[in-house]
C-alpha cells in the first residue's frame, strides 16, 4: 500500500480512478495546495500521522501540480525529496503533474474511467 498526498478536493475525483486502474491500494490525503505539498515540515508531520494510523504502508508518493511554473515546482519537489530521504522511514517520491494535462483530467475524471 502506498500514501499518496494531493493538493486538493478536485484530485480526488481523479486519482482513485487512476489508482484502480493502475492496480495500486493507496490511502489519498488531500494537504491543500502547493504550498503544503512543497513544505518538507508539513509533509513529514502528514506523513508520520499517516504512517502512525496505517498499516502496511510501503513509500509515499506526493503529486504536486507544475501551475505554469514547471522548472521551478521540480527543482523544490526534488529538494523535499532530499530533505525527507532521512527523515522518514519510508521512501517518498514526488510526481509533479504537468498543467495542461491535470486541467484536463480534473474537467473530465471520466475520461480515464472507461
Amino acid at each position: 500500500m502506498i500514501g499518496v498526498f494531493i493538493e486538493g478536493p478536485d484530485d480526488k475525483g481523479t486519482y482513485p480512478i487512476i489508482l484502480s486502474r493502475l492496480g495500486i491500494v493507496a490511502t489519498l490525503r488531500v494537504l491543500r495546495g502547493k504550498g503544503n505539498l512543497l513544505d518538507s515540515d508539513k509533509v513529514e508531520r502528514h506523513a508520520k500521522a499517516l504512517l502512525a494510523s496505517t498499516r502496511g504502508l510501503q513509500k509515499l508518493v506526493v503529486s504536486v501540480d507544475a501551475d505554469c511554473e514547471e522548472q521551478e515546482t521540480i527543482t523544490r519537489a526534488r529538494r523535499c525529496e532530499a530533505d525527507l530521504r532521512s527523515r522518514l522511514s519510508i521512501p517518498c517520491r514526488y510526481f509533479v503533474v504537468h498543467y495542461e494535462l491535470e486541467s484536463w483530467l480534473i474537467q473530465c475524471p471520466e475520461t480515464v474511467a472507461v
